[in-house]
Order: structure tokens, then C-alpha cells, then sequence
């Protein structure tokens, strides 16, 4: 979901800061960021994905319990969710492929994307195999802390009946913001993270 169109707003840094940051995206505007080097933790690398990484990815979306509480229910089919990743690498963001570095195995996948201008992140699934473990946190912490840089605030926007999608993001701080659909993709429910909650919450 949301408006997949390059924005016109532009990243405002330093020329120092910009050079120091230039080797890690390929971007010209906040929400045009295309990763060139991982973001990685101890144990958890995101990077972008590319049209080789579909079979892995499909080896995890295929379990059909990932979409129980998702409006899509039928992304398990292999021919929905192909559907699914052409639209994450077209996103002019791109698609990330969420790596477990202990095995170096594709666990799942997430984006950012712009939505009424403004920047979020979501499109997020992680084998069950890591639910209930640190590692959706650890992805979402990637992300903002790298978003951070450019932005004071990030949106989530959560199909209303996905409880456990809600619940994690009003665990790091998300609030309610309300309904913001687009008119051809309702029944979502969308919640603001802002930058300074962030910080006291990851810190």
C-alpha cells in the first residue's frame, strides 16, 4: 500500500555528513533510499534485494500461518506473492532482504516507502521460527536508527486486523495516528513513531 511515487522533498545534511554517508544509499530524496552496504547488527544484516532472492524469499512466505492475521491471506501462493516482491523491488525505495547472520539465511523482508509524503516502514514478514525472539525489533531498530538521519518522523501503516503487527509497534513507541488510507486500500490503521520517543526507548 501507499503512494510508491518519487517524492520531491530533499535530504538536508552537511556536505560533510552527506560525504560520509554517500558510500551506505543511493538516494537524492528522503524517501528514495536504495541501501548499497548492509545495515547489520550482531546478528541481523539487511540488505537490498534483488531478483535472484525471490526462491529464498518464497521458501519463507510460503507457510500460509504468516498471513493469518494479514488482509492478504493468500500471499503463501506463490504466484500472490510473486506479485508481492516485483512490487517491493519496483518501490523506488527497494526491497529489503533480512539476513540471520549466523547461517546466513534469508529470513524475511521489509521496506521503506513514502506514504502521503511521508516516510514509512513496513510490507515487513519474518519466518515464525523468529517470532517471539529479538528480531523484529532488531530489523525495526536498523531501520530507524538509519532513517533517523533524515527524518523526525516514521509511520506504520497496519491492516486493522493484524493485532500482533499493532502490539509490536506501540511496544517501541508508535502511537495511534488514525486511519490514513488511500481510497482503493482501506481498513488500516496507522501509527506515528516520532524520533525523540525513539531514542528514549532504544536507549
Amino acid at each position: 500500500m501507499g503512494d510508491e511515487r518519487g517524492p520531491s522533498i530533499r535530504i538536508h545534511a552537511s556536505h560533510h555528513h552527506w560525504n560520509g554517508l554517500r558510500d551506505l544509499l543511493d538516494c537524492k530524496s528522503i524517501f528514495m533510499v536504495k541501501l548499497i552496504k548492509p545495515l547489520e547488527d550482531e546478528t541481523i544484516k539487511l540488505i537490498q534485494a534483488e531478483k535472484k532472492h525471490l526462491s529464498d524469499l518464497y521458501n519463507v512466505a510460503k507457510d500460509p500461518q504468516l498471513w493469518v492475521q494479514h488482509n492478504a491471506k493468500d500471499r503463501w501462493q506463490k504466484e500472490i506473492f510473486s506479485k508481492f516482491f516485483n512490487k517491493g523491488l519496483d518501490n523506488g525505495n527497494g526491497l529489503l532482504a533480512i539476513i540471520d547472520k549466523k547461517n546466513n539465511e534469508i529470513i524475511g523482508s521489509t521496506r521503506y516507502y513514502p506514504h502521503k509524503e511521508k516516510l514509512s516502514i513496513g510490507y515487513t514478514f519474518i519466518s515464525r521460527k523468529h517470532w517471539g525472539t529479538s528480531t523484529n525489533f532488531q530489523v525495526k531498530k536498523l531501520m530507524l536508527d538509519y532513517a533517523y538521519q533524515f527524518t523526525d518522523e516514521i509511520y506504520f501503516h497496519i491492516w486493522e486486523g493484524n493485532i500482533r503487527s499493532q502490539k509490536a509497534v506501540q511496544k517501541i513507541g508508535a502511537e495511534y495516528f488514525g486511519s490514513w488510507d488511500e481510497p482503493d486500500q482501506p481498513n488500516h490503521h496507522t501509527y506515528l513513531l516520532k524520533k525523540d520517543i525513539w531514542n528514549k526507548k532504544s536507549n
